[in-house]
């Protein structure tokens, strides 16, 4: 079983200053199937006119070499090591290579080892030298560890973390190894944490240009009153050459932080930039950004603003608006519910781009004759938030996408995002009902994740001004996009796009918005 690290909330990319001038004409291109017999993907990254990908069939896995929207070649990952099988977390383009991570359990030694490999793009196969990164002991296979990794932001520096399954009450650890662009490695760490597994939970990892590794997490403490935040935040710094790390309390206000990011910006300053809210359900009050100075880790920016009902209320009908005024009156809070903020784009000023999506689950459970019973899951993939915070902490301004995606088969929702020449894009699937349909108007039409689909683009300019683009039905192509494999090269400005069919195949298009 693949063990990846999809840091949809940890994606670090630029966004420009300089207003572009919006243009129209976008039209898809579609391919060739591509049988793998698999129904999952990944996105590698590209090495010149070619890119790469993942494909997954039970435990084996297998990169795939495309271009013009056509398989080049395929290779199967031969995963061993001393005749044990490895198992794989995942692979990674740097300066032109690609490298794939992997671990091997170790039942007598109860240790988990974790290693890298150079794969070689022309022949499609791995190069056999192994190189470790570390290892950790784990108290079995069903409870190994992970591996996962954080980029500096000028890319010359790649952090590789592991980490321990739940230790209980035993030190929490911390192992993790910095490498250069190259892949060689700088300097690393093992060592315990003053806290308990139990106590302390990490969320963020992050390494600076210089190599400096931050790790953040919560605190957990007991508290007199309910009304208390029942956790700390922390910022543990560790730096070559130096034995014991930093320990940095930061003071999040008197609210729970219900989704944040923690960045390093150009200059090494901290910044913390989030959701808020005074209680602790699923409900969002506002948007907040912090930051600390890079060296004495003063505190540089405190802003939190709460959302206007404005623009909570954007996109609602007249008879939802009504309802919220009732409750207005009663005295209730007007909040937003089960945001779930999803990446951050960081400018080169230090200022910040959150984006977040409305993500629920239902389930519904039906008792059959016999006695028996079954449970059916339905997915909902909703408005999209963009929240525009300056350098300063100011938030200038928070704009919404209004959709409706409601569907048991979770592959066709969500959305595929772009940041390039200075605007960003959200492409969706969408009912053709709302062809027409305004961007934040009222009632458009559940999406269902069916054949009859309608590709929509959403572009945003650094004003936050927002156009809707119609690209194309795909129900003549058989062609039903799929976002969670899906994604964009920077490189070329052009989406590559991915649609599951029944055989087990991959059907490739391509969007060019240059």
């Amino acid at each position: 079983m693949k063990n990846i690290f999809i840091p949809l909330i940890f994606i670090v990319l630029s966004f420009g200053f300089n207003p572009s001038s919006d243009s129209s004409g976008y039209h898809i291109k579609y391919g060739k199937i591509i049988k793998t017999k698999s129904h999952y993907n990944d996105y590698i990254g590209r090495i010149g006119e070619y890119f790469y990908t993942n494909s997954y069939k039970g435990n084996n896995t297998y990169i795939l070499k495309i271009k013009n929207r056509q398989l080049v070649k395929k290779g199967k990952l031969i995963l061993e090591y001393k005749g044990k099988f490895l198992r794989y977390h995942f692979s990674m383009i740097k300066n032109n290579k690609m490298f794939v991570f992997s671990s091997f359990y170790n039942s007598k030694m109860h240790k988990e080892f974790f290693f890298y490999q150079n794969y070689d793009t022309k022949t499609m196969t791995l190069v056999p030298e192994l190189h470790k990164i570390g290892d950790v002991p784990v108290k079995s296979r069903a409870r190994a560890g992970t591996m996962n990794y954080a980029i500096s932001p000028d890319s010359s520096k790649v952090l590789i973390y592991l980490s321990n399954p739940d230790r209980g009450k035993q030190k929490q650890e911390v192992i993790f190894t910095v490498l250069d662009k190259d892949f060689n490695k700088i300097w690393g760490k093992g060592t315990s944490l003053k806290y308990s597994d139990k106590d302390f939970k990490i969320s963020y990892f992050a390494v600076n240009n210089e190599g400096t590794v931050f790790y953040a997490g919560k605190h957990y403490i007991k508290t007199s009153s309910k009304s208390n935040i029942p956790y700390r935040y922390h910022i543990l710094i560790f730096k070559q050459n130096e034995d014991d790390y930093e320990d940095i309390e930061v003071k999040l206000n008197k609210n729970y932080i219900k989704n944040m990011v923690v960045r390093i910006a150009n200059n090494n300053d901290i910044i913390f930039a989030g959701f808020y809210s005074p209680d602790e359900y699923s409900k969002i009050d506002g948007s907040f950004y912090m930051r600390l100075d890079g060296k004495t880790y003063e505190l540089i920016t405190d802003n939190y603003k709460e959302f206007p009902v404005s623009f909570i209320t954007t996109g609602y009908t007249e008879k939802q608006k009504k309802k919220i005024k009732k409750k207005q009156k009663k005295g209730k809070n007007i909040q937003f519910k089960n945001f779930i903020l999803k990446r951050s784009i960081m400018r080169s000023d230090g200022g910040i781009l959150l984006i977040a999506e409305q993500y629920y689950v239902e389930s519904h459970t039906t008792n059959t004759l016999n006695g028996g019973s079954y449970t059916t899951y339905i997915y909902n993939n909703n408005d999209i938030l963009i929240i525009n915070i300056n350098p300063d902490g100011r938030i200038t301004w928070n704009k919404k996408i209004t959709k409706w995606q409601r569907s048991q088969n979770k592959w066709a929702l969500s959305y595929v995002f772009a940041s390039y020449a200075n605007n960003i894009y959200f492409l969706i699937n969408d009912n053709p009902k709302n062809r027409m349909h305004k961007v934040n108007e009222a009632g458009p039409a559940k999406y269902y994740g069916n054949k009859e689909s309608d590709l929509i683009l959403y572009k945003m300019n650094t004003k936050g001004e927002i156009t809707k683009h119609f690209i194309g039905n795909t129900k003549n192509h058989n062609f039903i996009m799929s976002p969670a494999m899906s994604f964009f090269d920077n490189n070329a400005g052009v989406f590559h796009l991915f649609s599951i069919i029944p055989n087990k195949s991959f059907y490739p298009a391509t969007l060019d918005i240059n």
